[in-house]
């Protein structure tokens, strides 16, 4: 199974260097997309519902302090631990959300599922409330049939 670190190394190597935060959402996006096509998870490291929006605090310390990240910053990362399949998912959504702003991928990941995790929180409360892959599979292949 890939690691989160992974897929970071695979997102900076495709689109170069990108904010954080950006950073965050576009995996996020990359683990829902894996979960609605393939129906398994792109990485096993719990995506916690910050503030902010999805996050994955395994990838924190990667880009802790710093304003942008590129390729370098994962340096122990392995894109030969992808898998074709999942780099397709990583790249589906790459082309549609790669050129929003790391702001507009926080206000859209804000979603049902990052609303249920942060329940009893306050808003700007950190908190370690895990979001379910159960939940955000559910919920986006709900929202795929829906809009489509």
């Amino acid at each position: 199974m890939a690691r989160v670190v992974d897929v970071a190394l695979y997102i900076t190597t495709e689109i170069g260097e990108v904010a954080p935060m950006k950073l965050q959402r576009l995996i996020y996006f990359s683990q829902v997309w894996c979960l609605v096509w393939d129906k398994h998870s792109l990485f096993n490291e719990d995506i916690h519902a910050w503030p902010t929006g999805p996050a994955v605090p395994a990838l924190y310390p990667y880009h802790k302090g710093v304003f942008r990240v590129d390729h370098n910053n994962f340096s122990d990362g392995d894109i030969g631990a992808l898998t074709s399949n999942q780099k397709d998912c990583i790249n589906a959504a790459l082309k549609q959300l790669k050129d929003k702003s790391g702001q507009e991928l926080s206000d859209i990941s804000k979603d049902h599922c990052w609303k249920k995790a942060r329940e009893g929180l306050s808003p700007l409360e950190q908190g370690n409330k895990i979001m379910s892959l159960t939940e955000i599979h559910g919920y986006y292949l709900w929202v795929q049939y829906f809009f489509l």
